[in-house]
């Protein structure tokens, strides 16, 4: 078992990933500044020491490290909100980039021989506004966004920390994470949403109109496609990439998504479907920033980590999301 830091440890994603380390029985400390951060998971846990502290503080890192004796940090700390990025460039490149370039150098510090595992959560934003589908990680990284542009540049480093200071580390590009735990111990709540799936369920709820941008796409009903993943698939992806890390695995970036993808229109109906009711709609002009298609390729996953993703059938995350969204509005 391993002492693991899990940056932004609060945040959905990683909360739901906490789940499979603490069942394999890894002990956790978590860091989060509590910005966007969510904390009742983490105190139905007490197995699980959490710090409140930000990953720009070098010394509060190196002084966790120490004090915990980490092997493997999940960098999961970072802004992750494509639209906001236009306005507030510089909060991400602060955050996403140089909070990154932080912890690279306080696990430098803490342990020069040996720095601790890393594995990173990425987006498929570093690859922008791509025409080819399904995403391969070999395409050109050409990101359109300050988000995808900050994430890009903290693959970078990483890659270049690893092979510098002799450490191995996986580099995950989520494609559309959505979904919740299926017995309800957490689920999506972010503030300010803006997920897809979760606004959606909002819309038929209160019926107030759902905003679709772009119907001009070249799909079959003109909204964009996207590719979604369960967030539990995306869990255990990160469980396989420490295990592969433990037993010696190099470094390596890793798309994960389902493979499949669906229009917006699509994911609407299949909401309504389930619910039985109609979602009010409104459109509004393409985003900026929001490319027309993105389908993951998987292959790479499956082959180096044996990643066999079980919840991302698209029926499957609606289900999970609207349970959530009962057990939050009962």
């Amino acid at each position: 078992m391993a002492n693991i830091l899990v940056t932004g440890g609060a945040g959905y994603i990683a909360t739901h990933a906490l789940l499979p380390f603490l069942d394999a029985g890894h002990r956790i400390v978590v860091l989060d500044n509590l910005y966007r951060g969510n904390l009742d998971f983490i105190q139905r846990h007490p197995q699980i020491v959490f710090i409140c502290g930000d990953l720009l503080d070098s010394k509060l890192m190196v002084d966790v490290m120490h004090a915990y004796s980490i092997e493997a940090v999940l960098h999961y700390a970072g802004l992750a909100y494509v639209e906001e990025s236009h306005y507030k460039p510089e909060d991400y490149y602060r955050v996403n980039t140089f909070g990154t370039l932080t912890l690279l150098q306080a696990m430098i510090e803490y342990r020069p021989a040996s720095p601790p595992y890393l594995v990173f959560s990425s987006s498929c934003a570093v690859y922008g506004d791509i025409s080819g589908v399904p995403v391969l990680e070999s395409f050109d990284l050409l990101p359109v966004s300050p988000y995808g542009r900050s994430k890009l540049c903290a693959e970078w480093m990483i890659s270049d920390f690893s092979n510098t200071h002799k450490f191995s580390s996986i580099i995950l590009r989520y494609f559309n994470v959505a979904g919740s735990d299926p017995r309800n111990q957490i689920g999506e709540c972010h503030q300010p949403e803006t997920h897809l799936i979760p606004l959606a369920i909002e819309a038929a709820r209160t019926q107030c109109p759902f905003t679709i941008y772009g119907i001009d796409y070249p799909s079959s009903d003109g909204s964009a496609i996207r590719d979604f993943v369960h967030v539990l698939d995306l869990a255990s992806a990160h469980l396989l990439s420490l295990e592969y890390l433990l037993n010696g695995g190099g470094s390596s970036c890793l798309n994960l998504g389902s493979g499949s993808g669906f229009t917006v229109l699509e994911i609407i109906r299949k909401i309504e479907s389930q619910l039985g009711i109609k979602i009010p709609l409104k459109v509004s002009k393409r985003r900026v920033g929001d490319p027309f298609a993105l389908i993951c390729d998987t292959t790479k996953a499956k082959m180096l980590l044996g990643w066999n993703p079980v919840y991302s059938n698209l029926d499957q995350i609606i289900s999970d999301s609207l349970s959530w969204d009962r057990y939050c509005h009962e």
